[in-house]
Protein backbone atom coordinates (compact mmCIF):
# COMPACT_ATOMS: atom_id res chain seq x y z
CA UNK A 1 0.00 0.00 0.00
CA UNK A 2 2.84 2.34 0.87
CA UNK A 3 4.50 1.58 -2.48
CA UNK A 4 1.34 2.52 -4.32
CA UNK A 5 1.10 5.83 -2.41
CA UNK A 6 4.70 6.65 -3.23
CA UNK A 7 4.19 5.88 -6.88
CA UNK A 8 1.01 8.03 -6.96
CA UNK A 9 2.79 10.98 -5.31
CA UNK A 10 5.72 10.72 -7.74
CA UNK A 11 3.38 10.64 -10.71
CA UNK A 12 1.46 13.67 -9.42
CA UNK A 13 4.67 15.66 -8.93
CA UNK A 14 5.82 14.75 -12.43
CA UNK A 15 2.47 15.87 -13.82
CA UNK A 16 2.64 19.22 -12.04
CA UNK A 17 6.18 19.82 -13.32
CA UNK A 18 5.07 18.96 -16.84
CA UNK A 19 2.14 21.38 -16.60
CA UNK A 20 4.51 24.08 -15.32
CA UNK A 21 6.89 23.62 -18.25
CA UNK A 22 3.94 23.65 -20.60
CA UNK A 23 2.77 27.00 -19.21
CA UNK A 24 6.32 28.45 -19.41
CA UNK A 25 6.64 27.32 -23.03
CA UNK A 26 3.19 28.64 -23.89
CA UNK A 27 3.83 32.08 -22.44
CA UNK A 28 7.35 32.21 -23.90
CA UNK A 29 6.02 31.49 -27.39
CA UNK A 30 3.27 34.07 -26.89
CA UNK A 31 5.71 36.72 -25.70
CA UNK A 32 8.09 35.94 -28.57
CA UNK A 33 5.30 36.20 -31.14
CA UNK A 34 4.12 39.48 -29.69
CA UNK A 35 7.72 40.74 -29.76
CA UNK A 36 8.06 39.86 -33.45
CA UNK A 37 4.79 41.62 -34.23
CA UNK A 38 5.93 44.68 -32.24
CA UNK A 39 9.27 44.72 -34.10
CA UNK A 40 7.53 44.58 -37.47
CA UNK A 41 5.18 47.36 -36.39
CA UNK A 42 8.12 49.50 -35.29
CA UNK A 43 9.74 48.95 -38.70
CA UNK A 44 6.58 50.20 -40.38
CA UNK A 45 6.49 53.20 -38.05
CA UNK A 46 10.11 54.01 -38.93
CA UNK A 47 9.43 53.70 -42.67
CA UNK A 48 6.35 55.89 -42.33
CA UNK A 49 8.37 58.47 -40.38
CA UNK A 50 11.04 58.43 -43.10
CA UNK A 51 8.67 58.68 -46.05
CA UNK A 52 6.13 61.16 -44.67
CA UNK A 53 8.32 64.25 -45.44
CA UNK A 54 7.95 63.42 -49.15
CA UNK A 55 4.27 64.28 -48.91
CA UNK A 56 4.78 67.55 -47.05
CA UNK A 57 5.24 70.89 -48.84
CA UNK A 58 8.80 72.10 -49.33
CA UNK A 59 10.11 74.89 -47.15
CA UNK A 60 13.08 77.22 -47.59
CA UNK A 61 14.64 78.87 -44.58
CA UNK A 62 16.17 82.28 -45.11
CA UNK A 63 19.50 82.54 -43.32
CA UNK A 64 21.74 85.57 -42.95
CA UNK A 65 24.43 85.94 -45.61
CA UNK A 66 27.97 85.15 -44.52
CA UNK A 67 30.93 87.41 -45.14
CA UNK A 68 34.21 85.86 -46.21
CA UNK A 69 37.65 87.40 -46.10
CA UNK A 70 37.64 90.57 -48.18
CA UNK A 71 39.70 90.42 -51.36
CA UNK A 72 40.13 92.68 -54.36
CA UNK A 73 40.79 89.72 -56.66
CA UNK A 74 37.95 88.34 -58.77
CA UNK A 75 36.52 84.94 -57.82
CA UNK A 76 36.44 82.57 -60.81
CA UNK A 77 35.18 79.39 -59.14
CA UNK A 78 32.94 78.83 -56.12
CA UNK A 79 31.66 75.52 -54.69
CA UNK A 80 30.82 73.67 -51.46
CA UNK A 81 31.44 70.16 -50.19
CA UNK A 82 28.55 67.69 -49.86
CA UNK A 83 28.04 68.32 -46.13
CA UNK A 84 27.47 72.04 -46.87
CA UNK A 85 29.91 73.01 -44.12
CA UNK A 86 32.96 74.16 -46.11
CA UNK A 87 33.14 76.35 -49.21
CA UNK A 88 35.98 76.72 -51.69
CA UNK A 89 36.80 79.47 -54.14
CA UNK A 90 39.50 80.05 -56.73
CA UNK A 91 40.74 83.60 -57.25
CA UNK A 92 42.16 85.12 -60.40
CA UNK A 93 45.62 85.35 -58.80
CA UNK A 94 45.72 81.56 -58.35
CA UNK A 95 44.87 81.47 -54.64
CA UNK A 96 42.55 78.71 -53.44
CA UNK A 97 40.61 79.50 -50.26
CA UNK A 98 38.58 77.15 -48.06
CA UNK A 99 36.17 78.83 -45.66
CA UNK A 100 33.42 77.84 -43.24
CA UNK A 101 29.87 78.29 -44.47
CA UNK A 102 28.55 79.11 -41.01
CA UNK A 103 30.87 81.98 -40.12
CA UNK A 104 32.83 82.69 -43.32
CA UNK A 105 36.20 82.29 -41.58
CA UNK A 106 39.18 81.00 -43.54
CA UNK A 107 40.05 77.35 -42.93
CA UNK A 108 42.95 76.79 -45.34
CA UNK A 109 44.66 78.47 -48.29
CA UNK A 110 46.79 77.24 -51.15
CA UNK A 111 48.56 79.07 -53.96
CA UNK A 112 48.99 77.78 -57.49
CA UNK A 113 52.42 78.19 -59.04
CA UNK A 114 52.01 81.02 -61.55
CA UNK A 115 54.63 82.71 -63.69
CA UNK A 116 55.46 86.39 -63.66
CA UNK A 117 52.51 88.35 -65.03
CA UNK A 118 50.35 85.23 -65.19
CA UNK A 119 46.76 85.13 -63.95
CA UNK A 120 43.81 82.79 -64.31
CA UNK A 121 41.10 83.89 -66.72
CA UNK A 122 38.55 81.07 -67.23
CA UNK A 123 37.28 77.98 -65.40
CA UNK A 124 35.53 74.85 -66.69
CA UNK A 125 33.96 72.06 -64.61
CA UNK A 126 34.92 68.49 -65.56
CA UNK A 127 33.16 66.39 -62.92
CA UNK A 128 30.96 68.32 -60.48
CA UNK A 129 30.14 65.39 -58.11
CA UNK A 130 33.85 64.59 -57.75
CA UNK A 131 34.87 68.24 -57.50
CA UNK A 132 37.16 68.18 -60.56
CA UNK A 133 37.56 71.40 -62.54
CA UNK A 134 40.10 73.11 -64.78
CA UNK A 135 41.42 76.67 -64.95
CA UNK A 136 43.26 78.34 -67.81
CA UNK A 137 45.69 81.24 -67.44
CA UNK A 138 46.41 84.11 -69.78
CA UNK A 139 49.59 82.24 -70.75
CA UNK A 140 47.51 79.28 -72.01
CA UNK A 141 48.56 77.04 -69.14
CA UNK A 142 45.88 74.65 -67.95
CA UNK A 143 45.52 73.59 -64.30
CA UNK A 144 43.41 70.51 -63.55
CA UNK A 145 42.31 70.52 -59.90
CA UNK A 146 40.07 68.59 -57.52
CA UNK A 147 38.74 69.87 -54.21
CA UNK A 148 38.56 66.87 -51.90
CA UNK A 149 37.57 66.49 -48.25
CA UNK A 150 38.92 63.96 -45.76
CA UNK A 151 36.64 62.96 -42.89
CA UNK A 152 38.15 61.77 -39.61
CA UNK A 153 36.88 61.30 -36.05
CA UNK A 154 39.46 62.43 -33.50
CA UNK A 155 38.03 62.03 -29.97
CA UNK A 156 34.74 60.88 -31.55
CA UNK A 157 34.22 64.30 -33.17
CA UNK A 158 33.73 64.54 -36.94
CA UNK A 159 36.46 66.61 -38.60
CA UNK A 160 36.42 67.63 -42.29
CA UNK A 161 39.85 68.45 -43.73
CA UNK A 162 39.91 70.12 -47.19
CA UNK A 163 42.57 68.98 -49.66
CA UNK A 164 43.49 70.01 -53.20
CA UNK A 165 44.41 67.15 -55.53
CA UNK A 166 45.96 67.25 -58.99
CA UNK A 167 44.59 64.45 -61.22
CA UNK A 168 47.29 65.07 -63.86
CA UNK A 169 50.09 66.39 -61.67
CA UNK A 170 50.84 69.71 -60.04
CA UNK A 171 52.64 71.05 -63.11
CA UNK A 172 50.36 72.99 -65.42
CA UNK A 173 49.67 71.75 -68.96
CA UNK A 174 51.04 74.20 -71.53
CA UNK A 175 48.55 74.24 -74.40
CA UNK A 176 50.51 76.69 -76.53
CA UNK A 177 54.27 76.33 -76.54
CA UNK A 178 55.90 79.75 -77.11
CA UNK A 179 58.06 79.80 -80.21
CA UNK A 180 60.37 82.47 -78.85
CA UNK A 181 60.58 84.30 -75.55
CA UNK A 182 61.53 87.93 -75.35
CA UNK A 183 63.92 88.69 -72.47
CA UNK A 184 63.20 91.55 -70.13
CA UNK A 185 65.25 94.69 -70.70
CA UNK A 186 68.50 95.02 -68.70
CA UNK A 187 68.57 91.25 -68.12
CA UNK A 188 71.98 89.57 -68.15
CA UNK A 189 72.40 87.80 -71.50
CA UNK A 190 74.32 84.97 -69.85
CA UNK A 191 71.73 84.39 -67.14
CA UNK A 192 69.87 81.13 -67.55
CA UNK A 193 66.96 79.91 -65.52
CA UNK A 194 67.79 76.32 -66.25
CA UNK A 195 71.42 76.70 -65.19
CA UNK A 196 70.53 78.37 -61.90
CA UNK A 197 67.58 76.09 -61.08
CA UNK A 198 65.57 79.25 -60.56
CA UNK A 199 61.81 79.43 -60.46
CA UNK A 200 60.38 82.00 -62.90
CA UNK A 201 60.01 84.73 -60.26
CA UNK A 202 63.07 84.33 -58.08
CA UNK A 203 66.79 85.06 -57.79
CA UNK A 204 69.88 82.99 -57.13
CA UNK A 205 73.26 83.61 -55.51
CA UNK A 206 76.22 83.27 -57.87
CA UNK A 207 78.34 80.30 -56.96
CA UNK A 208 82.06 80.92 -56.42
CA UNK A 209 81.75 84.71 -56.42
CA UNK A 210 80.13 85.10 -52.99
CA UNK A 211 77.74 87.75 -54.27
CA UNK A 212 74.08 87.79 -55.30
CA UNK A 213 73.30 88.21 -58.97
CA UNK A 214 69.72 89.06 -59.90
CA UNK A 215 68.21 86.92 -62.60
CA UNK A 216 65.25 88.32 -64.54
CA UNK A 217 63.07 85.70 -66.23
CA UNK A 218 62.04 85.99 -69.83
CA UNK A 219 58.57 87.28 -70.53
CA UNK A 220 55.99 84.65 -71.42
CA UNK A 221 53.47 85.61 -74.11
CA UNK A 222 49.91 86.24 -72.96
CA UNK A 223 46.64 85.54 -74.74
CA UNK A 224 43.18 87.07 -74.44
CA UNK A 225 41.15 83.93 -73.75
CA UNK A 226 37.40 84.47 -73.53
CA UNK A 227 36.02 80.92 -73.14
CA UNK A 228 37.15 77.46 -72.08
CA UNK A 229 35.71 73.97 -72.11
CA UNK A 230 37.34 70.73 -70.98
CA UNK A 231 36.19 67.11 -71.25
CA UNK A 232 37.83 64.00 -69.87
CA UNK A 233 37.18 60.63 -71.50
CA UNK A 234 38.49 57.12 -71.09
CA UNK A 235 41.17 57.45 -73.74
CA UNK A 236 41.26 61.16 -74.52
CA UNK A 237 41.48 64.48 -72.74
CA UNK A 238 40.07 67.34 -74.82
CA UNK A 239 40.00 71.08 -74.29
CA UNK A 240 38.98 74.00 -76.48
CA UNK A 241 39.87 77.68 -76.15
CA UNK A 242 38.00 80.65 -77.52
CA UNK A 243 40.07 83.79 -78.12
CA UNK A 244 39.02 87.43 -78.24
CA UNK A 245 39.94 87.67 -81.94
CA UNK A 246 37.25 85.07 -82.76
CA UNK A 247 39.62 82.13 -83.12
CA UNK A 248 38.74 78.72 -81.64
CA UNK A 249 41.46 76.13 -81.07
CA UNK A 250 41.03 72.47 -80.16
CA UNK A 251 43.61 70.58 -78.12
CA UNK A 252 43.48 66.78 -77.87
CA UNK A 253 45.60 64.63 -75.55
CA UNK A 254 45.77 60.86 -75.75
CA UNK A 255 45.93 59.05 -72.42
CA UNK A 256 48.70 56.60 -71.68
CA UNK A 257 48.73 54.50 -68.52
CA UNK A 258 52.07 53.57 -67.01
CA UNK A 259 52.88 50.01 -66.01
CA UNK A 260 53.79 50.90 -62.42
CA UNK A 261 51.82 54.15 -61.99
CA UNK A 262 48.21 54.62 -60.96
CA UNK A 263 47.50 57.78 -62.96
CA UNK A 264 47.54 58.43 -66.69
CA UNK A 265 49.94 60.62 -68.64
CA UNK A 266 48.76 62.95 -71.39
CA UNK A 267 50.34 62.81 -74.84
CA UNK A 268 49.56 66.02 -76.78
CA UNK A 269 48.40 65.94 -80.38
CA UNK A 270 48.78 68.82 -82.85
CA UNK A 271 46.40 71.65 -82.06
CA UNK A 272 43.71 72.44 -84.62
CA UNK A 273 42.04 75.74 -85.45
CA UNK A 274 38.32 75.46 -86.14
CA UNK A 275 37.03 76.84 -89.41
CA UNK A 276 34.08 78.89 -88.23
CA UNK A 277 32.89 82.45 -88.29
CA UNK A 278 30.97 82.01 -85.02
CA UNK A 279 32.56 83.99 -82.23
CA UNK A 280 33.44 81.58 -79.39
CA UNK A 281 31.70 83.30 -76.49
CA UNK A 282 30.52 79.91 -75.16
CA UNK A 283 32.06 76.46 -75.61
CA UNK A 284 30.84 72.99 -74.59
CA UNK A 285 31.91 69.40 -75.27
CA UNK A 286 29.54 66.49 -74.73
CA UNK A 287 30.38 63.72 -72.28
CA UNK A 288 31.26 61.20 -75.01
CA UNK A 289 33.68 63.66 -76.62
CA UNK A 290 31.87 63.41 -79.96
CA UNK A 291 30.61 66.97 -80.40
CA UNK A 292 31.92 70.46 -79.76
CA UNK A 293 29.44 73.33 -79.53
CA UNK A 294 30.57 76.88 -80.31
CA UNK A 295 28.06 79.67 -79.61
CA UNK A 296 28.15 83.44 -79.73
CA UNK A 297 26.27 85.98 -77.66
CA UNK A 298 24.37 86.98 -80.78
CA UNK A 299 22.76 83.51 -80.91
CA UNK A 300 24.79 81.71 -83.58
CA UNK A 301 25.69 78.07 -82.88
CA UNK A 302 28.20 75.89 -84.75
CA UNK A 303 28.39 72.14 -84.06
CA UNK A 304 31.63 70.30 -84.80
CA UNK A 305 32.15 66.56 -84.92
CA UNK A 306 35.26 65.33 -83.13
CA UNK A 307 35.35 61.74 -84.38
CA UNK A 308 36.96 60.41 -87.53
CA UNK A 309 40.14 61.31 -89.40
CA UNK A 310 38.79 64.67 -90.59
CA UNK A 311 37.94 65.92 -87.08
CA UNK A 312 37.03 68.54 -86.24
CA UNK A 313 34.47 68.89 -89.04
CA UNK A 314 31.55 71.29 -89.20
CA UNK A 315 28.28 69.39 -88.78
CA UNK A 316 25.75 72.18 -88.76
CA UNK A 317 25.21 75.82 -88.02
CA UNK A 318 22.08 77.12 -86.32
CA UNK A 319 20.46 80.35 -85.28
CA UNK A 320 19.22 80.10 -81.68
CA UNK A 321 17.74 83.53 -80.96
CA UNK A 322 15.63 86.07 -82.72
CA UNK A 323 17.00 89.41 -83.79
CA UNK A 324 17.83 91.63 -80.84
CA UNK A 325 18.08 88.78 -78.35
CA UNK A 326 21.38 87.61 -76.86
CA UNK A 327 22.64 84.46 -75.21
CA UNK A 328 23.85 84.85 -71.64
CA UNK A 329 24.92 81.27 -70.82
CA UNK A 330 25.15 77.80 -72.34
CA UNK A 331 25.43 74.42 -70.60
CA UNK A 332 24.85 70.79 -71.48
CA UNK A 333 21.83 68.87 -70.26
CA UNK A 334 21.71 65.08 -69.89
CA UNK A 335 22.78 63.77 -73.27
CA UNK A 336 22.69 67.03 -75.23
CA UNK A 337 22.80 70.81 -75.29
Amino acid sequence: MSNQNGTFQSSAAHTRWRYLKDRIARYSVAIGGLGVIAAVMLIFVYLFYTVIPLFLPAEVEDRPAIETTATQTETLFLATEEQAEIGVRLLRNGEIQFFGLKNGKDIAKQQLSLNQGEELVQVSILDKPKGIFAAISNQARLFVLQHFYKISYPDDVRLITPVIKYPYGEEAISLIEPQSLEPVENAEPSASIAESNLQPSGSVASQGLGMAQAITPKVMPTYEIKSLTVADGENRFVTALGFADGRTELFVFNKASGLFSDGATLEPQPAKVLDTSVKPDFLSIDQRLDWLYVASKTGDLAVFGMSGPDAPWLSQRLRLTDSGQKLTAMSLLAGGI
